[in-house]
């Protein structure tokens, strides 16, 4: 059977056959080719339409994606550059899903970022300047290394050697990739410019890191001197105490935290689930007082007793109209639900509330295969694992282009996830559909082009079992440009004659349920965006 690009190549090849230069024919077909893998087409293409109206700026755009794709980042900031010079729009440059066209942005705002202080970080301007930290942290580390990005970083606070800022995210970078004495040089820097208690809190984390229990506790109990009521402060000390086989000593922080705040969800949580995790890595022992008193522990910092407000009514609905007969199971789940350091990576890359709803599927659904397209960080993939992981059962399939991924996954959730890296999803999808033959649960999270993610929808569709589900993600995101149509448009067409939800977040969830509709729907007849299809001398 034909699919969406081959169809909608055809017919754009019947108009050029009429109207041979014309501009916006040319510059469709490119990107047609371009989302379809073939570059040099696609570079071919553009060049007609760049030929055909120098003056606009859509063709450098397209170029700066397809150089992207192909790695060569020069050419890519070259083409970006030529498209702002010639005043393309340059929210649309900036809003586009590639990295590369991000990062001109990012470099105007990153060095006002840099001078947000610590404890401005939640007003309106810190969330801005982190999330612009953000951006330069993954264009850089994803496009030109670790070693540069560092290398940037290690320049602003030599050259402003009093911004905590810089220090700070310095400090971090050297303590993930554990180079601990490094850190410690950094934080130990800005505690002379200013002993913020956050400081105290990371060097304290790298010691216990090092095993050098001596100096953590030190850097925790500075904390407690100042604010006794620290309850953070009394949980991290509790672990290093735990770690040290001082088990007295570790309860009594605990309990001390508790105190302090009994209702706070997040802080119960970290007690339980890191005495869980000693209990199961460290096996504390299993007779005597110390037993009670952990379990003791245990029953006092289980979440299920505390109210979880986080939901409003209109998300409870939707998960209960998708998933009939299991109200109840819904209401434990939203009541237990774990509050899980799902990253090793610093900042979330999804939102909570999409990797929530991503684990309530997999929780309700119980899928034993699920498949996802694009892993990146790995956030997404994290919470269908975990869900995997609380079902006791499942198998997650990732795919993704590139080689340098998943850094956001525990490695608890591993034995779970069966990795595609540095591949191409076209060639991927087939291969691992005709394998598995039944798909319980699909999620798109790759390219969010129209073509693409319908394409992605037309492979899986044939292998999703009685009762499964497709899930994509960003199907409320306007932002997504440099595509003719997005996976917002697709989501739109579907849910229109196909039974689907819709999860109201940052960018949306999609869910659609009627698989045997969606079969007879994605059979009709395919649109081609019409603002390509008229010309001066015929319409399609």
């Amino acid at each position: 059977m034909m699919n969406y690009y081959d169809s909608a190549i055809k017919e754009l090849k019947k108009i050029l056959e009429l109207a041979p230069d014309n501009y916006d024919v040319h510059l469709e077909l490119g990107r047609l080719y371009r989302e379809k893998g073939e570059y040099a087409l696609a570079e071919e293409e553009i060049q007609k339409a760049l030929k055909l109206n120098s003056q606009r700026g859509e063709p450098n755009a397209e170029l700066a994606l397809i150089y992207e794709q192909k790695k060569e980042y020069r050419l890519a900031m070259k083409q970006l550059q030529s498209a702002l010079n010639k005043g393309l729009n340059k929210k649309l440059v900036h809003n586009s899903p590639s990295r590369i066209s991000r990062k001109q942005q990012v470099l105007e705002e990153f060095e006002k970022a840099i001078e947000i202080e610590p404890e401005k970080e939640d007003s309106p301007e810190g969330i801005k300047g982190i999330e612009s930290i953000m951006d330069y942290m993954f264009d850089y580390m994803f496009q030109e290394g670790y070693k540069l990005f560092l290398k940037k970083i290690e320049e602003i606070a030599k050259a402003k050697p009093n911004n905590l800022r810089a220090h700070i995210e310095l400090a971090w970078i050297y303590s993930w990739h554990k180079q601990y004495d490094l850190a410690i040089e950094e934080l130990k820097r800005i505690s002379e410019i200013d002993p913020h208690r956050r400081i105290h809190i990371e060097l304290g984390r790298i010691y216990r890191n090092k095993k050098e229990y001596n100096l953590a506790i030190k850097e925790f109990k500075k904390i407690l001197k100042i604010n006794s009521n620290n309850a953070l402060a009394h949980i991290e000390l509790g672990k290093v105490y735990i770690e040290m086989g001082n088990y007295d000593f570790a309860i009594k922080e605990f309990e001390e935290a508790i105190r302090i705040n009994p209702t706070n969800r997040r802080n119960l949580s970290e007690v339980h689930d890191f005495i869980i995790n000693f209990k199961n890595c460290f096996a504390y022992p299993k007779k005597g007082r110390y037993k009670n008193k952990f379990n003791d522990l245990l029953n006092k910092t289980d979440i299920r007793q505390i109210p979880n407000n986080d939901f409003n009514e209109e998300f409870i609905l939707t998960l209960k109209n998708l998933f009939p007969g299991k109200e109840k199971e819904i209401e434990d789940l939203i009541r237990n639900l774990p509050i899980y350091s799902l990253w090793k990576w610093r900042y979330p890359v999804i939102s909570y509330r999409d990797g929530e709803i991503l684990y309530f599927i997999t929780r309700l659904l119980k899928p034993a295969v699920i498949l996802e397209t694009g892993t990146w960080m790995g956030t997404s993939t994290s919470y269908l694992a975990k869900g995997c992981y609380d079902n006791k059962r499942g198998k997650l399939i990732t795919v993704d282009k590139e080689e340098d991924v998943g850094h956001a996954i525990p490695d608890e959730l591993l034995p779970y996830i069966e990795f595609h890296k540095e591949v191409d999803i076209r060639d991927a999808l087939p291969i691992i559909c005709n394998k598995e033959t039944k798909i319980d649960m699909f999620f798109h999270d790759s390219e969010h082009s129209y073509q693409h993610a319908r394409w992605e929808i037309e492979e899986v569709l044939p292998f999703i079992s009685k009762g499964g589900l497709i899930v994509l993600r960003d199907v409320s995101n306007r932002n997504l440009h440099g595509m003719t149509m997005t996976v917002v448009d697709l989501f739109n067409e579907i849910k229109k004659n196909v039974e689907s939800y819709f999860f109201n977040t940052i960018g949306g969830i999609g869910v659609i349920k009627d698989i045997g509709k969606l079969k007879i729907f994605i059979k009709s007849p395919k649109r081609i965006h019409n603002s390509i299809i008229k010309t001066e001398n015929c319409e399609v």
